[in-house]
């Protein structure tokens, strides 16, 4: 007899929570999976997903390789574990220490979550097959963030036809709604290294494949609390320093620790004491030849807990050095995120920095940014507004933007910006001004800026994408900036830009490589000349670094930029950019080469380097950084790395000074237990200077052996 039609039907639905659409449901399981990587039986009573689809090369199409993902939870975690099938032979993955962007050159698997299920913000974390991790947040733009980190459990293992993993998410290490019954976005991104493939477990709008409103929506998770409230980390801290010029050694024990308490599922509160971040990498120095000073990212975890907030120039917390105390109330609902941060620094001054974020998650977003320094002798402010919506699928982007400063010589002092932009997977037109009065720069509690100026940009540029081929996607572009200043006007030039983006698919063996070239034609542009010795007044002009002159430079450029694929054994990045400086010839290159020497190591060499023929503008100036660094990752979470880092400088003028700064760091860190750590660094810096009267001169030359230890404590 043979079977009746509805009964594959119902053996469908009896057979578990299989995969059917964008709304999904699963019950709380009552034991905790058993946690080794793989995926065992109790994973198959929950959600499967299976239905993925490639988002590149060819969008929509069917992966090459099946994957299948489980997800779970209890009142405390959420588990999720998957089988990522392929070869054995043909996995790419490298171990790296936590959030080494060597981690994502090849295959891995990304898990994105939206725990307030707004739409607006994310959690991602992703596993490579060597079980080496990375964290951070997607914003409602598809912007990913590196610099937030969690505390969660991950294991991998390899078999001959597939890889598989295990991921354990506490509720303690993520905001959520305070609901008794809740719905969550969810998302998976698989990257395939060997075809260069990105597979998303749905596609929604191709033009926005990450937009988190599309997600998949867990339905009905209930009964979600945090199992710890209040986490204590206290760390010792030893260093030995020995200044090889004078023979003095220095040694230094310190204690510290940090104070993490959860009073909503939405709500952090944090408290740091006599911190420190020796573990931290060594900034790579870049070479700046322009009238800004370079601006290097946070990377102290304090401050990257709300790095998800805080966009624009108004706060840039790399201004604040060595901290006493800091405390920091963070707070995410539905509509509304907010940040208030307070420090004391070891000179005693007071910071304070807030953002309060308002929004409907659908049309728009207004934020309220602001820094504040509080001095013995003054105070000084920097406040900014933040004006976003959207139109038509959110395709239409405009925002507006009012910054304003209160500074010494500089009160009341604002910006402006406004933009409208349109962007789709092909197609790109925007149009953007900046207004910045004479002496607008927020460089105390912000980032700096060029002041005394107004700015109007347009460009376009249009994507042509073939999913197969030598050439995989090509991107001509034409931008047109017109420049004037706030002051004056009718002293106005403008600065053209013709540029062309291309992927290469050069098979297999070499990957994707991607080349960029900008060509800036001849015109009548003007640079800021600040020796205004000799010039009349009325060609002398203010902006908020020091007086200058306007001097027209119009001879053409251009720039070229490619790197290989980063997945494979050996890879390289270039840079190239001779448009003049102060009507100086210029040479300006940087590169890379890395090489994977194992799964476990991997070794970097970077230069950047910079020269200058000089002219009645500009001295004659050349600079050379050296950068070796590598790793070898003894487990996955026991890791070494050693940085040598050689800065060379010279320049032709009337002290004719020479400069050599060479920095080496050596860093053994072990996580011997979640978010708890052991760090041994070593570090060793000189600086050698000559000129006309000191033929030769060392500044400092020390080096120094800091001992850290930390480890988190669960309170209740």
């Amino acid at each position: 007899m043979k079977p009746n039609k509805y009964f594959f039907l119902i053996l469908f639905l009896l057979s578990g929570k299989i995969f059917a659409g964008n709304n999904l449901s699963v019950e709380p399981v009552k034991s905790a999976p058993v946690f080794d990587g793989k995926v065992d039986e109790l994973y198959k009573s929950g959600i499967l997903f299976n239905s993925f689809k490639q988002l590149e090369p060819d969008i929509f199409a069917e992966p090459s390789v099946k994957t299948e993902i489980y997800f779970l939870y209890d009142q405390q975690n959420i588990y999720i574990a998957g089988n990522l099938y392929q070869p054995k032979n043909g996995i790419k993955s490298s171990n790296g220490r936590k959030d080494s962007p060597i981690i994502l050159d090849g295959d891995a698997i990304g898990i994105v979550i939206d725990p307030l299920n707004n739409g607006n913000s994310a959690y991602f974390f992703s596993i490579n097959p060597s079980n080496a991790i990375v964290d951070g947040t997607l914003d409602a733009y598809g912007i990913w963030d590196f610099k937030w980190d969690a505390i969660f459990n991950s294991a991998t293992s390899i078999e001959d036809d597939h890889w598989s993993f295990e991921f354990q998410l506490p509720l303690s290490s993520i905001s959520f709604q305070d609901k008794d019954e809740q719905d969550w976005g969810l998302m998976f991104r698989r990257e395939y290294a060997a075809t260069k493939e990105i597979i998303l477990s749905q596609i929604v709008d191709k033009n926005q494949p990450f937009r988190i409103s599309d997600f998949h929506k867990i339905k009905g998770l209930a009964g979600l609390k945090k199992e710890t409230n209040l986490f204590f980390t206290p760390y010792s801290f030893y260093s030995f320093r020995n200044n090889i010029n004078t023979k003095q050694n220095e040694s230094k024990t310190k204690f510290g620790g940090e104070v993490k308490y959860n009073p909503l599922s939405s709500m952090t509160i944090l408290a740091t004491v006599n911190p420190d971040f020796a573990q931290i990498e060594t900034d790579k120095l870049i070479i700046n030849v322009d009238d800004v000073p370079t601006s290097y990212p946070e990377k102290r975890p304090f401050f990257t807990e709300s790095s998800d907030l805080y966009p624009g120039l108004a706060v840039n917390t790399r201004n604040i050095e060595d901290i006493d105390v800091g405390i920091k109330l963070r707070d995410v609902r539905d509509n509304i995120k907010y940040d208030l941060t307070w420090v004391l620094d070891s000179k005693q001054n007071k910071w304070y920095t807030g953002d309060f974020r308002w929004t409907d998650n659908q049309t728009f977003y207004v934020d309220l940014i602001g820094g504040i320094k509080q001095q013995k002798e003054r105070t000084d402010y920097n406040f900014t507004t933040n004006l976003r919506t959207w139109f038509f699928d959110k395709r239409l982007t405009a925002y507006t933007w009012f910054g304003t400063i209160n500074k010494q010589n500089a009160k009341n002092e604002f910006e402006s910006v406004n933009s409208v932009r349109w962007v789709t997977r092909e197609l790109t037109i925007a149009v953007w001004n900046h207004f910045k009065t004479k002496y607008y720069n927020p460089n105390i509690t912000g980032h700096n800026t060029l002041s005394n100026e107004i700015l109007f940009d347009a460009w376009i540029s249009y994507s042509s994408i073939n999913e197969s081929g030598f050439f995989r996607v090509i991107t001509p572009q034409i931008k047109n900036q017109y420049v004037s200043f706030y002051t004056n006007p009718e002293l106005s030039y403008d600065y053209l830009t013709l540029s062309l983006n291309t992927t290469l698919n050069l098979g297999n063996a070499l990957g994707n490589w991607n080349f960029d070239i900008s060509y800036f034609p001849s015109a009548k542009k003007y640079f800021r000349y600040r020796n205004v010795d000799g010039f009349s007044e009325d060609k002398i002009f203010q902006d908020a670094f020091s007086d200058f002159v306007l001097v027209e430079q119009n001879k053409d450029g251009w720039q070229l930029d490619f790197n290989s694929d980063y997945s494979k054994i050996f890879g390289t990045k270039f840079s190239y950019d001779n448009r003049q400086v102060r009507k100086s010839s210029t040479d300006n290159f940087s590169g890379e080469l890395y090489w994977k020497i194992a799964p476990t190591s991997v070794i970097t060499y970077s230069l950047e380097y910079v020269n200058l023929s000089g002219s009645e503008y500009q001295n004659k100036y050349n600079q050379v950084i050296h950068r070796v660094k590598a790793e070898y990752n003894i487990t996955d979470k026991i890791n070494l790395r050693g940085i040598v880092q050689l800065n060379d400088a010279a320049m032709t003028s009337l002290d004719n000074y020479e400069s050599s700064n060479p920095v080496i760091n050596f860093t053994l860190s072990w996580q011997y237990m979640s978010g708890s750590y052991i760090y041994l660094v070593y570090n060793k810096q000189e600086l050698n200077w000559s000129d006309r009267v000191n033929s030769s001169a060392t500044k400092f030359n020390d080096q120094s052996i800091t001992l850290k230890i930390n480890n988190v404590f669960n309170i209740y």
